[in-house]
């Protein structure tokens, strides 16, 4: 874990949250980009494929459709990011909370792999994960365990 050398603020909580919903918007313009490229790609094909199972603009199809869910799960995020109140004051473990914790800093909102901020890796966690649903309601100096893993919860902003 990082050196810290002063507690947590609001203004990181805010670069942090802002951070987020620029890696969430980015995904999101990636994957609408892929779509109209594949679109582009099937019009292009007009070959006849009648001997074949599926014809490439049908997989194509298939494929947006499954991409649908992650676009739809990737806009409730961004919405959900945006609605956070970075200048609200958490003192106890709840959405919105930035927390560090003897294995890292996570913010409280939305589940996200680590990214940096200013040199320090933050993770995202949602409010359905094992280890919120464990964390939920303590404050700062709480000890408890998940998976055989020990957490200690040393600030929340």
């Amino acid at each position: 874990m990082e050196n810290w050398e002063h507690k947590l603020s609001l203004e990181l909580k805010d670069k942090v949250i802002k951070a987020l919903i620029t890696r969430k918007k980015e995904k999101l313009t990636k994957l609408r980009e892929q779509q109209v490229e594949l679109i582009g790609n099937a019009n292009l094909d007009d070959i006849d494929y009648q001997d074949l199972v599926e014809s490439p603009r049908e997989a194509m199809m298939a494929e947006m459709e499954s991409n649908a869910g992650i676009l739809d799960n990737l806009r409730q995020e961004i919405d959900s990011l945006e609605l956070l109140n970075s200048s609200r004051l958490h003192r106890t473990v709840a959405k919105g909370a930035l927390i560090r914790m003897n294995t890292g800093l996570y913010l409280i909102a939305v589940g996200e792999p680590k990214w940096n901020v200013e040199g320090i890796e933050v993770t995202g966690i949602s409010m359905e994960s094992p280890l919120f649903k464990k964390m939920e309601g303590n404050s700062a100096h709480t000890e408890f365990h998940l998976q055989n893993m020990e957490y200690f919860i040393l600030e929340i902003i």
